[in-house]
């Protein structure tokens, strides 16, 4: 009976084991399915989230073959699946050193974030693009291969670099603007405008030039050296004469040229023999209102110009046309405040800041100089009998013969009335005063014809001269005008060297 017993426990104990290895069993089975239930989730939202990505996610074996990508890598590099699953991710790179660098970037680091690098879709289209990646490692540690995500941020860097480009360009204008309000040349400011327009369009060659009002043609101040070197050109002038080809055009015809095959423009001339040939060109008129004042032309960028360029070449001439026109209108102040109206000559102003000048050098090397004046005999009698008109063009004449007497250095002025004054800034000998008074006279027998008439005028002419005679402006120019009163005295059509009275 106690056996029994003992059996009867024992087997008890055997079932309650048994059934807590089941209940054991089918929890650990309940958990092995939450746990398959939850990767399952786990691996369908990955996958969502691999498709669905607007960026390129890849991944790659060590040795660079694309294992995995979603279809939005497909779509930027422009493969299929089944073409690009498998190949070499260095085909995909503009610059395979980019690889290398990349590679030994990442294993040192274990990742890298934003990597600039171009890729090239399969037209052969570049893009730029961030690249970030991971490593993918083994249990043990080694490097299986890599994960990443690729971002093409190609129109982007357009957008910033046609920003960062708007704001160079508005600076230019706004520092030549600034320029143009600052006693700044027509020649300094030509410069300025080639410059800028050539660093805003990447152009290898250019020229800047104005309008000579008086000749017509075209003065390039910034036409260099070099230039002309290039083109194997001997005679380096800086003045066009003839307008040929498309800058010709330009000026012809006051319009811009835009061309990037200026060889089959029915616009160019060709490229004159030595000549460097142009590959692209764009050129436009500087104008006031519908005068023609000037000419920006560029030449040669490694890109075809666009829109941009013109619009911007334009806006250019546009501040190089309001420059010459203040040059202009200084010139014209400067002409009014210390020339003559009716000759031209210097006036009195113009004349003393000369005659200051040349005296302080001429005691400075211990020279002498000589001042002359003039007065035209009987002109009242000119302006009687024929008229002002006629003696305005006497007046005229008289200037322009005394002025084609004298040298380069020496200066001629109308005082007002019928007196002139001529300054001789060096002279050796006291008597080349007198010689040129000769000759002064001398030109006088000569008749000035004006409108029809025959004028024959005589002058009479004083003299004084540095050092002998005085020492400063004033006394030098009274004692020439106490000679030329002499020589009238003397009956006229004479000359006098000042002497002291006794």
């Amino acid at each position: 009976m106690k056996d029994k017993n003992k059996t009867k426990v024992h087997l008890m104990k055997e079932l309650e084991d048994l059934r807590r290895q089941i209940i054991e069993l089918k929890e650990s089975e309940i958990r092995h399915k939450q746990a398959e239930e939850v990767l399952q989730t786990g691996e369908e939202k990955y996958r969502s989230l691999f498709e669905g990505s607007r960026d390129a996610i890849y991944v790659t074996s060590r040795e660079g073959k694309f294992i995995d990508a979603n279809q939005a890598t497909f779509e930027l590099f422009g493969y299929t699946r089944d073409e690009m699953i498998g190949m070499n991710v260095i085909e995909t790179y503009v610059n395979p050193a980019d690889r290398v660098r990349f590679q030994l970037a990442i294993e040192q680091k274990g990742y890298v974030r934003d990597y600039e690098v171009k890729f090239r879709k399969k037209n052969g289209t570049e893009m730029d693009c961030l690249l970030t990646a991971a490593l993918r490692l083994a249990d043990d540690g080694n490097i299986l291969g890599y994960q990443g995500i690729i971002r093409d941020v190609t129109e982007r860097k357009k957008i910033e670099k046609a920003l960062s480009w708007e704001v160079e360009a508005n600076t230019a204008v706004a520092d030549l603007s600034h320029a143009l309000l600052s006693p700044t040349s027509v020649e300094d400011i030509s410069s300025l405008i080639l410059d800028n327009a050539k660093h805003l369009t990447d152009s290898e060659f250019g020229f800047v030039g104005y309008i000579d009002p008086q000749t017509g043609y075209l003065i390039s101040p910034t036409m260099t050296k070099d230039i002309w070197d290039k083109c194997q050109v001997k005679d380096k002038d800086i003045v066009f004469k003839k307008f040929r080809g498309l800058f010709g055009w330009v000026i012809n015809n006051k319009k811009s040229v835009l061309t990037n095959t200026p060889a089959n423009d029915a616009r160019s001339s060709g490229t004159p023999k030595g000549h460097m040939p142009i590959q692209r060109f764009l050129s436009a008129p500087a104008l006031i209102g519908k005068t023609l004042v000037g000419q920006v032309a560029i030449a040669n960028p490694p890109h075809d110009y666009t829109e941009r360029d013109l619009v911007l070449i334009e806006r250019l001439a546009a501040l190089y046309a309001i420059a010459v026109q203040r040059e202009r209108a200084e010139e014209t102040i400067r002409q009014m405040a210390y020339h003559d109206s009716l000759t031209g000559l210097p006036n009195r102003l113009l004349f003393n800041d000369r005659f200051t000048l040349a005296l302080a050098q001429a005691k400075r090397n211990k020279q002498k100089l000589s001042v002359m004046i003039l007065d035209l005999d009987k002109f009242k009698e000119v302006n009687d009998s024929l008229g002002h008109n006629i003696g305005d063009q006497l007046l005229k004449g008289v200037g322009q013969r005394l002025s084609g007497l004298l040298r380069r250095t020496d200066t001629v002025a109308r005082m007002g009335g019928d007196e002139f004054i001529v300054l001789l800034s060096t002279i050796k000998h006291e008597n080349d005063s007198i010689e040129i008074a000769q000759k002064i006279m001398h030109a006088f027998q000569e008749p000035f014809d004006i409108d029809d008439h025959k004028i024959r005028n005589t002058t009479s002419i004083g003299i004084a001269i540095y050092p002998r005679d005085g020492e400063d402006v004033d006394t030098l120019m009274k004692d020439a005008d106490i000679a030329m009163y002499r020589a009238k005295e003397q009956g006229r059509n004479k000359y006098c060297c000042y002497t002291p009275l006794l």
